[in-house]
């Protein structure tokens, strides 16, 4: 099962997607705001529930990802392979979410299911 790692860095709230083994193979943009990230994990849960349609297309050096039948684009900063990403991208749906936030830093404790952020 994937898991989506959240974490502060600089000031900014970013995720990080992790394969079975632990193998990373995405990492969001970074997000000031919890709302701003709250909002791409939904996207990336309503994105990997319409797998069979994904668009994935590169610009200026960002990975973004898109379903065919939404409107909504997801943006992420790294991705090892769009190949593997899309092969997945359906068990994404079943993430686990790990806050790796120290306490005092959080507004509220994402950690779950992905699922559950919907």
């Amino acid at each position: 099962m994937p898991i989506v790692k959240v974490f502060s860095q600089a000031g900014k709230l970013q995720f990080q997607i992790f394969a079975d083994g632990g193998v990373s193979i995405a990492k969001s943009i970074p997000y000031r705001k919890i709302c701003n990230l709250e909002d791409a994990l939904r996207s990336l849960y309503r994105i990997s529930m319409t797998s069979s349609d994904v668009v994935f297309s590169n610009k200026d050096g960002l990975h973004q990802i898109s379903a065919k039948s939404m409107r909504q684009r997801l943006t992420l900063s790294e991705v090892t392979s769009s190949e593997h990403f899309v092969r997945i991208l359906k068990e994404i749906s079943n993430a686990r979410i790990i806050d790796s936030r120290s306490p005092e830093r959080r507004r509220t404790d994402l950690g779950g299911s992905l699922k559950s952020l919907m």
